[in-house]
């Protein structure tokens, strides 16, 4: 083979890695790492964490958080979060239109490069949010007399209640019931939740960083034997 046809078929194989590297579940609601006490209906989750064949959610299935921790895969860069009492319901897993029902607690949901085409829509309290664009934003269930809220850390949304519709944009909070009030709110604000999404999209950048540079190395390197062949 000529030294340009050992270096296409390296950068194909490279390309290939990649791509399997990036691959992620056919549809949305892949557990991509518990901790405690986690189910999904009746069924006890364990040691998700880098398993070969991590659960899938089906439609339908409820997703639940006793005493623990959860991070749920749903699409390419994007990532739900929940950390103590707090449960969510996968209404449908399809990737073109994947739908989310926060039942109880809270959950983070962060955005980071979703596929093109691809709906997500978050259903809490009254409202239906739709995620458009990267950002991280944080869902609060109904409590007793509280309504459900929306706020937005980063990024820009749309929400829809009974045929009103508002925009929200970083540093909003929106009351999910009646006529979807709109406020301000501190982003300094956060708790054990924000904190540990904070830890974990730093983790994942870190990795894919490293990914990154592990892949450009090697290439080189096989780049350079090649060459002197």
């Amino acid at each position: 083979m000529t030294a340009a046809g050992k270096l296409a078929l390296a950068l194909l194989s490279g390309s290939a890695a990649m791509a399997q590297q990036r691959t992620v579940s056919a549809r949305a609601g892949t557990i991509n790492y518990q901790q405690g006490v986690v189910y999904v209906d009746d069924q006890r989750v364990h040691a998700t964490y880098r398993a070969t064949h991590p659960f899938q959610m089906k439609n339908g299935q409820r997703l639940r958080v006793d005493d623990g921790r959860v991070e749920l895969v749903l699409g390419s860069g994007v990532y739900l979060r929940m950390l103590g009492a707090s449960s969510i319901r996968m209404q449908d897993t399809l990737l073109a239109d994947t739908r989310v029902l926060v039942e109880e607690g809270s959950a983070l949901i962060e955005v980071e490069g979703m596929n093109k085409g691809a709906r997500l829509r978050v259903i809490c309290g009254e409202g239906t949010t739709e995620l458009k664009h990267d950002g991280s934003y944080r869902f609060d269930a109904p409590v007793e007399a509280m309504p459900g809220k929306l706020r937005i850390y980063g990024g820009d949304v749309v929400v829809e209640r009974a045929g009103i519709t508002v925009k929200g944009t970083i540093g909003l909070a929106v009351d999910l019931a009646h006529g979807l009030q709109v406020a301000k709110f501190d982003l300094q604000d956060g708790d054990a939740l924000q904190a540990w999404a904070a830890r974990r999209s730093q983790r994942r950048i870190e990795n894919e960083r490293h990914r990154s540079e592990s892949r450009a190395m090697q290439a080189a390197k096989r780049k350079a034997e090649w060459e002197t062949h």
